[in-house]
């Protein structure tokens, strides 16, 4: 009895993608890719057991399946977990300090105009975190909070 073995290299490649292969999604799409085409996983390994007498199908239907579960770089899921992962730590970061931020609080920058923050603590100097979840140009958010900082002065 022979296998064939991708060597590591499709899931390797996938995360190499910026995909995070450890949501609960993305573990259910290649579960369910792998079920489809007959292929096994042990430590990010893809395998599949060939018995004798060979039959080509069988080599045929792992590669798809391999490309199947490569195609799977499309999906957007990596995005919505590095958004998590800032999302977390600023949680943590306030547990470890032992404070209670109030979430989504309305600002008032001057009598006709709020800012929501994401992240409010009301201490002895005030704290406003907002978490900035685009790639694109943030020059713009940058100036929004500049200004906020400097009515505030939070840091002084």
């Amino acid at each position: 009895m022979d296998y064939l073995s991708d060597r590591g290299k499709t899931l390797t490649w996938l995360i190499g993608q910026g995909q995070n292969t450890q949501t609960d999604a993305m573990k259910h799409h290649i579960e369910r890719l792998l079920a489809e085409h007959t292929i096994k996983e042990e430590k990010g390994v893809l395998y599949r057991w060939l018995q004798a007498p060979l039959d080509l199908t069988d080599l045929q239907v792992f590669a798809e399946g391999l490309v199947a579960i490569a195609r799977l770089d499309v999906l957007n899921e990596h995005r919505m977990a590095e958004e998590n992962i800032a999302e977390s730590y600023v949680q943590r970061t306030f547990k470890d300090a032992q404070l209670s931020p109030s979430r989504h609080q309305k600002l008032n920058i001057t009598k006709e105009r709020t800012v929501t923050v994401d992240y409010f603590v009301q201490v002895k100097r005030p704290l406003a975190l907002q978490l900035i979840k685009t790639k694109s140009d943030v020059s713009g958010t940058m100036e929004k909070w500049g200004f906020c900082h400097s009515y505030f002065n939070i840091f002084d």
